[in-house]
């Protein structure tokens, strides 16, 4: 079932008034067409707290606590058009009965490509593909054990510097339950951003998450929160957000880091 009224909370921010260029990034999920300079990196280091988040693949309802520390991230320029990314967690459980509470999450690996610039006249076009590794353990529901696949369709459109992606695309869960079995969900993130006039600061706000499930994996959460340029390669954001589905935590916060620099030189 739909949380609908925790929309409010996001909505409100499409009434300020914006005049900077923004671009996507942490505490967003929903991702952008943009890619790195060839050479670049990014590296990204946050905490994050979700309260009850939903067990794949099952539909009981458990009263636990997640905390991701630390939530790390990293992207790198390959090319004009090719960017490569990979993040991994460590989850603190709090959950009757768990015997290890601190274990490593899934690591997930992606290709991020520009295909189409955006233009006055159209968005920005990309395309993203990446796999979720089975690292994490899954007795105690922190992962399935499973190897997932993605591939999403990206686009982006600045609409007088008021900056919006959409995400569309398909996930092939591995079924824990059962052997060569699959659950196929439609993933997608719709995703705003405004930076506000003569500051550093941007706000954000997203939905995003997977849906047709047949298997209790219809996750879905609204976020909003900020980002402030502490330097032009320096980046603090802050977060807040909740479920909007049953499967889905009932609220989540989180903070974070993310620095750029050129690491080296690129000739294709």
């Amino acid at each position: 079932m739909l949380r609908m009224p925790y929309l409010i909370f996001f909505l409100s921010v499409l009434s300020l008034t914006i005049s900077m260029p923004a671009y996507a990034g942490r505490p967003l999920v929903t991702e952008d067409v943009d890619i790195l300079s060839p050479g670049d990196v990014e590296i990204e280091l946050g905490v994050e707290y979700l309260d009850s988040p939903g067990i794949g693949f099952s539909a009981r309802e458990t009263d636990r606590k997640f905390v991701k520390s630390p939530v790390l991230g990293m992207n790198i320029g390959l090319g004009e058009i090719v960017e490569i990314q990979a993040d991994f967690d460590m989850i603190y459980l709090d959950q009757a009965g768990i015997s290890n509470e601190y274990a490593h999450g899934d690591l997930r690996l992606w290709t991020k490509i520009l295909a189409v610039e955006e233009s006055d006249s159209r968005p920005g076009l990309g395309m993203r593909f990446g796999s979720k590794l089975p690292n994490a353990e899954d007795e105690d529901g922190r992962g399935t054990d499973e190897t997932d696949f993605f591939a999403s369709m990206l686009l982006s459109k600045h609409f007088d510097n008021f900056y919006v992606h959409l995400n569309l695309g398909l996930g092939i869960l591995g079924d824990p339950n059962q052997t060569n079995s699959q659950d196929d969900v439609m993933i997608y993130g719709l995703a705003f951003e405004l930076p506000l006039e003569e500051t550093f600061l941007t706000l954000t706000a997203e939905v995003s998450g997977q849906a047709f499930s047949n298997e209790n994996n219809n996750i879905s959460s609204a976020r909003a929160g900020f980002r402030y340029d502490v330097t032009e390669d320096f980046i603090w954001d802050v977060f807040g957000g909740a479920g909007l589905t049953d499967e889905s935590e009932n609220w989540s916060a989180g903070t974070g880091f993310t620095y750029r620099f050129g690491a080296f030189n690129f000739s294709p």
